[in-house]
C-alpha cells in the first residue's frame, strides 16, 4: 500500500500546529454563528463547540501546549512528522470549509 500523502507541516512545533487547528475551528465556528444569526437551530453551533472542546482536551491530555509531546517524540521523528502532517491537514481542511462556505 502506498503511503498517504499529507500536507507538509508548516511548523516544527506540535504545540503551534495544534493551536493553528484550534484557531481554524474557532474561526469556522464564528463564521457559522454569523451566518446563522436569528436562526433558532443551535445544532451546528453546538457541534463546532464540541469539536473545539474535544481537540482542546486532546491537546491538554497529551501535554502538547507544554511541549511534552514534542519532547516525547524527539526520537521518533516519523511519528512526530505524522502528527504535524495530520494537524496541518486538519487546519487546511477546516480553513477550506470556511472559504468554501463563505
Amino acid at each position: 500500500m502506498p503511503p498517504m500523502l499529507l500536507t507538509p507541516p508548516e511548523t516544527d512545533s506540535i504545540a503551534d500546529a495544534s493551536q493553528a487547528a484550534v484557531d481554524a475551528l474557532t474561526a469556522l465556528s464564528k463564521s457559522a454563528q454569523n451566518s446563522l444569526k436569528g436562526d433558532d437551530d443551535a445544532g451546528p453551533r453546538l457541534g463546532y463547540c464540541e469539536e473545539i472542546e474535544r481537540l482542546s482536551l486532546w491537546i491538554d491530555d497529551h501535554g502538547i501546549r507544554s511541549g511534552t509531546l514534542d519532547h516525547k517524540l524527539r526520537e521518533a521523528s516519523h511519528l512526530r512528522n505524522r502528527v504535524l502532517s495530520l494537524l496541518a491537514e486538519l487546519s487546511g481542511t477546516v480553513k477550506g470549509a470556511k472559504l468554501g462556505g463563505s
